[in-house]
């Protein structure tokens, strides 16, 4: 059953419904596809990444020349007081096929949706 179906099937049993529009490229810094651990081995989602992993050439950048940005980009992580790792998200390819919208089956079960919360 994809979401528009059980949103309108069984939506009047949902407190809330949260939507994210972000649906950044596969091969954003945060995913999978940017790192490689080994020759075209991408590490699996929520991997966590250390500074010190991507400049000993544990986890390099899929494409060399993004590799300066990618070792800046966790080093800048470490420093900024964030946690001591960078954890890889998964990647979401089913929100590219709808360039960051959402599907005219999806808009209107959502609306649906929200007209119910009010009773």
């Amino acid at each position: 059953m994809g979401l528009a179906e059980a949103l309108n099937r069984r939506g009047d049993e949902s407190d809330e419904i949260h939507v994210t529009l972000d649906s950044p490229p596969l091969k954003d810094i945060a995913h999978p596809f940017f790192r490689e651990n080994e020759p075209g081995a991408h590490p699996a989602p929520f991997t966590q990444i250390r500074a010190s992993e991507v400049e000993g050439g544990l986890c390099l950048a899929s494409e060399s020349r993004h590799q300066a940005r990618a070792s800046s980009y966790v080093q800048a992580l470490e420093q900024g007081g964030r946690p001591p790792a960078h954890d890889l998200a998964p990647a979401q390819p089913h929100l590219q096929r709808w360039a960051g919208g959402l599907t005219p089956a999806f808009r209107g079960a959502f609306a649906l949706g929200k007209e119910n919360a009010g009773r």
